[in-house]
């Protein structure tokens, strides 16, 4: 479990770092994926970065799965009273019952990840040396300069899932308000700021395909060779529902790199980017990073 948690975890850091790091990424010509020599396209080519995604990751067989067996740790009594207890999520605007579970679920997964409570972002701790990390996210000189703001905004992230911060609650919306839906592989998304109307700038919609997205526990309980080998496949609840906070501008927010690249992104909300491998050109994971 605890090898399992770490790779996990380092998937989520993956998840955030190119995204978070987007503006010193697109400056470099080329940083390790997953063994593979990748590059960066313009984060201005894609979908993917004009609304915060999450897009299934080209190895992850989402149909593998059945939302009838997934493994969920709310109980019913918790779920029952969860907008009487929690201060967070609020609304679910065309939310179903199934739907709403699946989307509490991902809240209450996102937070296992995190680990315990923190009381400041800044106190929010990150083992860089770790193989996992190591591997996944590149030594000292690729991620040094960042590491401060990654874990400032995970500690933010940290304090929101567990009910530590007054930074006001998040609007959940299932009615697909940008009609992003439709596209393939999309299971979350957050407007862009800059596009989006005051008011309607901080929500997360979830669609329907989210109801197919396994539970961390469910990952956990049914671990594959692939897994050890393909960290997509790891994709959950947990770090889909994290990695979607992210965009949130009083979550977390870019490094001012990011001006260079997006000059209208001035509240520097966390921006997907695209990638592409030099060895198969038509292999492009649009939003990796989201």
């Amino acid at each position: 479990m605890r090898i399992q948690g770490s790779i996990i975890f380092a998937h989520q850091l993956g998840l955030l770092l190119p995204c978070t790091l987007a503006g010193p990424l697109i400056r470099a010509s080329q940083f390790r994926y997953h063994n593979q020599t990748s590059s960066i396209l313009s984060p201005r080519s894609g979908l993917s970065v004009d609304y915060g995604i999450y897009r299934t990751p080209r190895s992850f067989q989402i149909e593998k799965w059945n939302p009838d067996n997934f493994t969920y740790t709310i109980t019913e009594e918790e779920y029952r009273s969860f907008d009487d207890d929690n201060r967070i999520l609020k609304q679910f605007e065309g939310c179903g019952d199934g739907m709403r579970k699946h989307i509490i679920q991902g809240f209450i997964d996102a937070r296992t990840l995190l680990g315990d409570p923190v009381d400041q972002p800044k106190d929010f701790a990150i083992d860089w040396r770790t193989p996992s990390a190591v591997e996944y996210l590149g030594g000292a000189s690729r991620t040094k300069k960042y590491r401060g703001l990654v874990s400032s905004n995970l500690g933010r992230a940290n304090m929101y899932l567990n009910e530590k911060i007054d930074g006001g609650f998040i609007p959940i919306k299932c009615t697909d308000p940008l009609q992003l839906c439709g596209h393939k592989g999309v299971y979350a998304y957050v407007p862009l700021w800059e596009k989006a109307r005051p008011g309607e700038r901080d929500y997360m919609n979830f669609c329907r395909s989210w109801g197919w997205v396994p539970t961390l526990d469910t990952q956990l309980e049914e671990p594959t060779l692939k897994h050890e080998t393909d960290v997509d496949e790891w994709m959950n609840t947990g770090n889909v529902f994290l990695h979607e906070m992210m965009h949130l501008v009083k979550v977390a927010s870019a490094p001012k790199e990011l001006l260079r690249i997006d000059p209208s992104n001035k509240v520097l909300q966390i921006i997907d980017v695209q990638m592409a491998f030099p060895r198969d050109p038509s292999r492009v994971q649009p939003g990796l990073g989201k």
